[in-house]
């Protein structure tokens, strides 16, 4: 909620509260809550809050027996074993997106190891693994330990090394990529030198070199059938000539971005230490590229006014654009806009979609 100085409070854009500052005093009690990093004010919760709190399960749940009838009693053997695939498509339906639906259903699948099932679906969220000299790195969220384990081995597996580096997080609600398939994406990609494999939520990445058209076909082929249906990005350079290099520098860009995505310093617009590191990585591709032109685009999730959220969104880009430009890439180079709420990649019903959502994208014209 923000304070917009005309005795106005209206709904926060893109943030989450924090909690800390000082509070607004209105006669003797604390009504709002001021947070720094959006510099807004937090109506503290009233009475009302609580009594809905307590009272909404209380009609639910009488609502429940009311109209419930027979359909209870039949299923009372299994109560509290809803499936998480159950639960999943449920929340898809309330949210009115059939696509995200479909998305969040095919993608719990997936994390078991066999193959996706067609409709297009990678992962939950981005994931990137990359080989950079010796050094392979996992970056992916994941279910649980066991499926951490068949992820990593399964890169282990595929390109014949004992070791990762593991940037791979465990969290209940992800729907990681499928080891299966992982697996025989990267079989064609062993011999693509320092090469990246990446899913940003929208298509299917890989950049890589080698020495002639076929082995390009190859990966291509492989991401195909790992992942029916997908959009995939073939970003294989053959030969290592710089203009060749320069024709997939989006797609190296995504890599990147699917890696280390862009956040935020606390109670600002810039980005953060990792996020400058990958910004100087990007700067120094782009640099090479004299005839590239960069386009920095900010988002947001759909909370707040449209106003607040295109305002939040033209900061962010334009901060990433400064660290760009002050990292070599000409000023002429890069421009930089704002969207807002648009083009949301997920849904805004969960708060990993939100997360999703809140991102900056850098793509080459």
């Amino acid at each position: 909620m923000a304070y917009d100085g005309s005795g106005e409070y209206r709904e926060d854009g893109d943030e989450v509260w924090e909690g800390d500052g000082e509070g607004r005093i209105v006669g003797h009690e604390r009504v709002a809550t001021w947070a720094e990093e959006t510099r807004r004010y937090r109506r503290n919760p009233g009475g009302w809050w609580w009594g809905a709190l307590l009272g909404v399960p209380a009609v639910l749940a009488a609502a429940g027996l009311a109209f419930g009838g027979s359909g209870t009693t039949a299923n009372s053997g299994s109560a509290g074993k809803t499936s998480p695939t159950s639960t999943t498509s449920s929340a898809g339906q309330t949210s009115g997106s059939s696509s995200t639906s479909s998305s969040s259903d095919s993608s719990s699948s997936s994390s078991s190891g066999s193959p996706a099932t067609g409709d297009g679906t990678v992962a939950s969220s981005a994931f990137a693994i990359t080989r950079a000299g010796d050094a392979v790195t996992v970056r992916a969220d994941v279910p649980d330990e066991a499926a951490k384990t068949a992820l990593i081995d399964s890169v282990k597996s595929a390109l014949g090394v004992s070791t990762v580096v593991d940037k791979v997080t465990v969290a209940a609600s992800a729907a990681g990529p499928a080891p299966a398939a992982v697996g025989s994406a990267l079989a064609a990609l062993k011999d693509a030198g320092d090469f990246g494999l990446a899913w940003d939520l929208k298509s299917l990445v890989a950049t890589g070199t080698v020495a002639a058209e076929d082995a390009k076909t190859k990966v291509a082929d492989a991401l195909a059938a790992a992942w029916p249906g997908a959009s995939v990005s073939n970003g294989i350079t053959v030969g290592t000539d710089a203009a060749a290099a320069c024709a997939n520098l989006g797609d190296s860009i995504k890599v990147a971005l699917a890696d280390t995505k862009i956040t935020f310093v606390k109670y600002g617009t810039d980005p953060n230490d990792d996020s400058v590191a990958v910004l100087k990585r990007v700067a120094a591709m782009a640099s090479k590229c004299a005839d590239a032109r960069l386009t920095v685009t900010g988002y947001t999730d759909s909370s707040g006014s449209d106003a607040e959220n295109k305002r939040l969104s033209e900061q962010r880009a334009q901060s990433v654009r400064k660290v760009l430009v002050s990292n070599g890439v000409a000023d002429t180079q890069v421009t930089a806009v704002g969207k807002g709420e648009a083009d949301p990649i997920a849904s805004n019903s969960t708060p990993a979609g939100i997360a999703a959502n809140r991102r900056v994208e850098i793509t080459v014209n």
